[in-house]
């Protein structure tokens, strides 16, 4: 599981970094906010990546739900999240 890394525009969707360098395909992108998720399906350069909604932090129930619906997206909670870290 990769963290992202941060644009001066938070909604602008480029390469996630880590440590400088470029992430890879196939690299796990988790988030707390749907609406960056959604950027990314938009983005065919970032088609392999696994998303993941975190069910907390900037996000609401209806978008978690709204998430569920989407198939390129899993809703994970912190269990999951952290199960994924090891």
């Amino acid at each position: 599981m990769e963290a992202r890394g941060h644009s001066a525009n938070p909604m602008a969707v480029g390469k996630p970094t880590r440590g400088g360098s470029v992430l890879e395909e196939g690299e796990d992108f988790v988030e707390d906010r749907l609406a960056t998720l959604k950027n990314v399906i938009k983005e065919p350069a970032l088609d392999q990546w696994n998303l993941y909604l975190v069910n907390w932090g900037y996000n609401t129930q209806k978008e978690r739900e709204e998430a569920e619906g989407i198939s390129r997206i899993q809703v994970i909670d912190l269990p999951g999240f952290s199960q994924k870290l090891k």
